[in-house]
């Protein structure tokens, strides 16, 4: 019976070992691959130009922001920036976007960065002071993916 259970006993060390990762066997934890994310600050319009699919907007779903070398924009449920769509301007001062439209005329300030993603560009657009609640939380409520240039 000693035996026996010595054999069990041994079989299960074994085999216990033998399902066990390289880390399991060093006693050295897992570390799961570093994903380097390369990220790029925005500091000037011609970086941005080109359609950007906004995850949040109040009205629309699917929403765009098209956002054209003339230093206007258009957040809109269409691609082309068809109607409906709400429009204004937007330019660059001091390495921040400033933007504003006919709702909210006072201009509203943002850092924006560019990271590159799996599904590819992406902005993180980071609120440094705008007193239009609502294009706030169009502007940094999600992700705001890379579509493509205006055609």
């Amino acid at each position: 019976m000693k035996r026996l259970s010595l054999i069990i006993l041994v079989l299960m060390v074994v085999l216990t070992a033998c399902q066990s990762g390289p880390s399991m066997m060093t006693g050295q934890p897992t570390q799961a691959p570093s994903q380097s994310v390369s990220v790029k600050d925005i500091t000037q319009a011609e970086d941005i130009y080109g359609v950007w699919k906004l995850t949040h907007h109040p009205h629309y779903d699917p929403a765009y922001w098209l956002l054209r070398p003339n230093g206007t924009y258009t957040f809109s449920p269409n691609q082309d920036g068809g109607r409906p769509g709400e429009s204004g301007t937007y330019w660059f001062e001091n390495g921040q976007l400033l933007i504003k439209d006919d709702f909210c005329p006072t201009p509203g300030k943002y850092t924006v960065q560019e990271q590159e993603r799996e599904g590819g560009p992406a902005l993180v657009v980071e609120l440094v002071e705008d007193g239009c609640t609502a294009r706030m939380k169009i502007l940094t409520g999600g992700v705001v993916s890379w579509i493509g240039s205006m055609k």
